[in-house]
């Protein structure tokens, strides 16, 4: 060992953080980059000698391990002398007695590592020879001592040899290069992703800058949506649905729908603290879709995003259906049927999306301002109506309903399935979740009151107001109900205005519900592709109107199907709807289960509060109940709903998670089809294409491949030509193995990035775990934020090498970033990475690093140990 020295500070790399090795990779593009951990102990190289038995055979193995641990100090490496060390022993021996002096070395084994042999001459160091005297002199029982450093450290130096010997490993290549694929899980060597490295992220003071402007915008309150606009956007739809929801319910409850109304909104009234919840623990965008695919994983979260989907594509038809049944039955005697009216406002609004309309919050304020008016003024003027008339109507129309329901059961069955069809008078309510980060924090909870209590005082008076003004054989048989009511109650004088007035109302808020519909499924478009469960290119916008054209014709094909599938009809149309608004309902309370067990200590901002868990099992019983009660009212609409629901959840799957093991079962297949015969025209020719590898000594047939520079296997090109045809039949077979291969690796293209803590093998495994079950991807990026080069985990790169070993179809790359852990921090490493929020994974974040929401769309993992 050389005398001690300093490095100059001329010498020292000021390149490089303070603390961090000169190994450590700048750039990302060395595989050997190691960040070092300072020790103020020094460590020699050791040499063991390990004899291992296997059966009557011995195997001896020189384990090598040099340990490069530097004192660092403000960035300067010293190394001490080893005759400074035996002068320190040789002090301490003196001053303690045998004894103390046994304990004292035992403490220090684990940290030091001061009781070992001298590398350099072979010879017991002071500390092991006094031991030994100590040893033979107080003939001291072999369990008082600790073990040797030799024997505790002998896993860890096992499991840190860089020089694999033992048959089977991945890094043992066999001859020719191919890898030992059946050993280490992999069906094929082209399944290989390559080696990971280790790194440093270097953030410039501007991209930090740049990053905690775009936090700081994103948490203004001034840019984000208040009480009223926030109600608006959603209330067009809630307050909009009395014009499709009271023609079903009146034809199911009759006279008693009022009270089936007013009990299904004092129902959803549970669903409010659920939702305000769910909306603090994750204050993300994407509803149902975000809620499963935090608390669940990803196949969850492709059941909520087709459920949405269907919801807001139902939003639309209906809106439209309604539209043209009100401007059909205004203007009479039209030339042509009225779902050629209401194909025609899809066609309009689908134009108008491609064109770049947006949805403006104050465009929708008055909308809905203009609404609720209209809908004041038709109460008015019909309870002036009522009390000139009297209730010679209402007792008809009650005894109508009485003889109908044939005894005291019927009216309980008419009133449960008016229940059961109610919840249409609150649809739209679902809408809010999927753009709460636009909403101010405080105002979400507010924005939920005023749409649930919104809708009980607007539907139950105009229910009332239907049955004692309309005659019940009219209201059953007209789909326009509300201009009926208003052609009635003017009917003593004030002609046909207030029925236009009416009208006019109903037009303009249903067709900014198929307006808002397109803007959302355009929206949850864009969401999808960004996951890459949709192509990536089908959220790409239009360069001229910046207008997601695909979404747009998504929205206009799926509107039209579900409207031609359902004949047409407005009253089966609005059923689907009510069911897919009940599905949408069940996956909020089952996302709040969810929540509660797999994410139990996500923190919760104080503007929003936790509700009582006896809510969340009363609420899936009574959605449950409500559900079959639908299914037996009529089966027809439920069974609609599931067809569309598991086509639409068959497509997002099989785009995620299906593609890529349907392109590798089509490899397999080819593999398999060597030496089979298939028809060709009139002859026949073998798939073989040609001669027949020969096999090896273990019957296996070896593939013959070509490694590229990032370790991926590829088929080598074959030789055209031969006898025959057998040649280009098999330059043929080898074109679609290699197009099929590269189909695998492109729906595996997207690199994830997952943030983590410690150190520890166990959770590390699940967070792999986790990325491989719900992700379609062969690059990891784990990443750890550390203030001090003192506070990064002792073992965190010998474990993800470990990883990066035990997972060779996925590459696993360490990388290091300077700082604390905070939505800054995350933003200018996305920035720099260029990798969006969406594909960063992170643990439950404590309340002093902010919320959810303020993370920029990170997804919360749900790790099961």
């Amino acid at each position: 060992m050389p005398g001690a020295h300093m490095v100059s500070p001329e010498a020292h790399d000021w390149s490089r953080p303070p603390g961090v090795s000169s190994n450590v990779n700048i750039d990302g593009n060395s595989r050997n980059s190691n960040p070092v951990v300072p020790s103020r102990s020094r460590q020699t190289s050791n040499a063991l000698s390990v004899d291992t038995q296997t059966g009557s055979e011995g195997l001896r193995s020189d384990l090598s391990v040099s340990h490069e641990l530097d004192f660092v100090d403000d960035g300067f490496e010293i190394e001490e002398d080893n005759t400074i060390e035996e002068e320190e022993e040789e002090e301490e021996m003196n001053s303690l007695g045998d004894i103390d002096f046994v304990r004292r070395r035992a403490i220090k084994a684990g940290k030091e590592r001061a009781i070992g042999w001298d590398a350099k001459d072979g010879e017991e160091s002071v500390g092991s020879k006094r031991m030994s005297r100590i040893r033979e002199d107080a003939n001291l029982d072999s369990s008082f001592l600790p073990p040797s450093f030799e024997r505790s450290e002998f896993e860890t130096i096992v499991r840190r040899l860089k020089t694999q010997t033992q048959p089977g490993s991945l890094k043992r290549k066999k001859v020719g290069g191919a890898l030992n694929t059946e050993d280490v899980g992999l069906d094929d060597d082209w399944e290989f992703a390559g080696w990971g490295s280790v790194a440093y992220i270097p953030l410039s003071p501007s991209a930090v800058l740049q990053a905690e402007q775009k936090v700081l915008s994103r948490l203004d309150t001034n840019n984000l949506l208040g009480q009223f606009k926030a109600t608006s956007v959603a209330g067009n739809a809630v307050f909009g649905s009395v014009f499709y929801s009271l023609p079903a319910l009146c034809q199911t409850g009759k006279v008693l729908s009022p009270l089936s109304m007013m009990i299904a909104c004092l129902i959803l009234l549970l669903w409010r603290g659920i939702m305000v919840e769910l909306g603090g623990a994750m204050r993300i965008n994407g509803g149902n879709y975000a809620y499963l695919l935090s608390v669940s994983g990803k196949t969850m979260g492709l059941v909520g995003a087709a459920v949405t989907l269907l919801d807001v594509v139902a939003t639309g038809t209906v809106s439209a259906g309604t539209a043209a049944a009100y401007i059909n039955g205004e203007a009479k005697n039209l030339p042509f049927k009225e779902y050629l009216i209401g194909i025609l406002i899809l066609i309009v609004f689908t134009a108008l999306l491609l064109a770049g309309v947006k949805d403006s919050t104050k465009l929708t304020l008055s909308i809905c301002l203009f609404h609720l008016f209209t809908m004041a003024l038709l109460m008015v003027v019909s309870t002036v109506a009522w009390i000139r008339e009297g209730n010679t109507t209402l007792l008809s129309n009650w005894n109508l309903s009485v003889k109908s329901w044939d005894g005291g059961n019927g009216a309980v069955r008419a009133v449960f399935n008016g229940i059961c069809i109610g919840f249409l008078g609150v649809t739209g309510v679902e809408c809010l979740p999927t753009f709460i980060e636009q909403i101010k924090p405080g105002v979400y909870s507010k924005a939920l009151r005023n749409l649930l209590y919104g809708a009980l005082l607007l539907n139950v008076p105009l229910l009332i107001m239907l049955h004692a003004l309309v005659p019940l054989p009219s209201l059953l048989s007209a789909s326009n109900v509300l201009a009926l009511l208003a052609s009635i109650s003017t009917s003593g004088g004030g002609g046909r205005w207030l029925s236009i007035f009416v009208v006019v109302d109903a037009v303009a808020v249903l067709c900014g519900g198929v307006l808002c519909g397109g803007v959302a499924c355009c929206a949850l478009v864009e969401e999808l592709s960004k996951d890459n469960v949709l192509p990536e290119s089908w959220g790409r916008r239009w360069e001229r109107t910046q207008a997601n054209w695909v979404g747009a014709i998504m929205y206009f094909g799926l509107c039209l199907a579900f409207y031609a599938t359902a004949g047409f009809s407005l009253t089966t149309l609005s059923n689907i709807f009510s069911i897919s608004f009940e599905f949408m309902m069940l996956l909020f309370a089952l996302s709040h289960l969810l929540l509660r067990i797999t994410l139990p200590n996500l923190p919760i901002p104080a503007p929003f509060c936790r509700s009582r868990f006896s809510v969340t099992l009363l609420v899936h019983a009574l959605i449950f109940t409500i559900l079959i009660g639908n299914a037996l009212l009529n089966p027809l609409p439920l069974g609609l709903f599931a067809a569309y629901a598991v086509g639409i959840f068959s497509v997002l799957w099989t785009a995620e998670i299906g593609f890529g093991s349907i392109l590798r079962a089509i490899v397999w297949a080819v593999d398999q089809s060597e030496g089979t015969m298939i028809p060709r025209g009139s002859g026949w020719m073998s798939i073989g294409f040609g001669r027949k590898l020969k096999e090896n000594k273990d019957g296996d047939v070896p593939m013959e491949t070509k490694t590229s520079k990032l370790g991926d296997r590829e088929p080598e090109e074959m030789e055209e030509g031969g006898k025959g045809t057998g040649g280009k039949e098999k330059g043929l077979r080898v074109a679609l193995r290699k197009s099929l291969i590269k189909g695998v690796r492109r729906s595996k293209r997207k690199v994830m990035v997952a943030w983590i803590k410690e150190d520890e093998i166990s959770a590390l495994i699940q967070v792999v775990l986790y990325v491989l079950a719900n992700e379609q991807t062969s690059h990891l990026i784990l990443i750890h934020a550390y203030n001090s080069v003192r506070d990064i985990p002792s073992e965190l790169q010998a474990n993800s090498k470990l990883l990066d070993e035990a997972f060779p179809a996925l590459t696993i790359d360490l990388k290091f970033v300077q700082g604390s852990f905070n939505p800054i921090i995350v933003q200018a490493v996305s920035d720099t990475l260029e990798i969006p929020h969406s594909r960063h994974i992170i643990g439950c974040p404590s309340p002093s690093q902010g919320d959810l929401g303020s993370f920029g769309g990170v997804r919360v993992a749900t790790f099961r140990k």
